[in-house]
């Protein structure tokens, strides 16, 4: 393995952890540091990581919707260099098959599932497979379980990724267009159930009792 794969193998590691165990690392970085203050005595520095822990709780309150209202967007953020070495690794690629016009929102639906719906998150999560040059105008949204807006810090960075809550609340926020237009919601539609049938080799597709995203298209006239 070379150097490039190296960095590459270790960046996708990396943040798989950082996604997978993100409640685990959160809870680690803020009691260790207050086990180790409270031995040494050192309650200044305490009172600091306290007040920066209340500061942020009172951010998550007020920032509580947003993954339900458009969620946010930042283009820098999607562009970082991270997301191309973690698309490389695999490699990822977006091939496009027909022009998307941007006065229209669209729904995508991302198949398959996998463990983690890696290839979501690298194409349409992030710019590594350059989705705003191959359709320009066109924002997507990877819609997420409202579970990984609950975690702290990485519910920040899926929102300036510009991914949303799934939940049928957000996507009619997203389709009726209250934001504007050129919005495409990207939605796995198997699933944690599909996730949960995956076996190596074998394509499972778990749709039976998940057609809610198809009386969206009808309701919204998105078909």
């Amino acid at each position: 393995m070379g150097c490039r794969e190296s960095i590459q193998y270790l960046i996708t590691i990396y943040l798989v952890t950082i996604f997978l165990f993100s409640p685990i690392l959160t809870f680690l970085c803020i009691i260790i540091p207050i086990i180790l203050l409270c031995l040494y005595k050192q309650f200044w520095y305490l009172f600091i990581i306290l007040g920066i822990c209340l500061i942020y709780s009172c951010w998550l309150f007020f920032d509580r919707h947003t993954d339900s209202k458009g969620g946010r967007w930042s283009k820098r953020c999607r562009q970082l260099c991270i997301w191309k070495r973690f698309a490389h690794y695999f490699p990822l690629h977006l091939i496009k098959t027909e022009d998307l016009d941007p006065n229209h929102n669209y729904i995508f639906g991302y198949h398959p599932h996998g463990a983690f719906a890696l290839s979501a998150f690298g194409n349409f999560g992030t710019d590594a497979t350059h989705f705003s040059t191959i359709f320009p105008n066109i924002r997507p949204h990877l819609m997420l379980l409202r579970l990984q807006f609950l975690f702290p810090f990485t519910r920040d960075l899926f929102l300036n990724l510009g991914a949303c809550c799934v939940s049928r609340e957000s996507c009619e926020y997203l389709l009726s267009g209250k934001c504007g237009k050129g919005h495409a919601l990207v939605i796995v539609l198997g699933g944690v159930p599909e996730m949960h049938a995956t076996k190596n080799e074998t394509m499972i597709f778990y749709i039976n009792r998940r057609k809610g995203f198809v009386k969206l298209a009808l309701k919204y006239g998105y078909v």
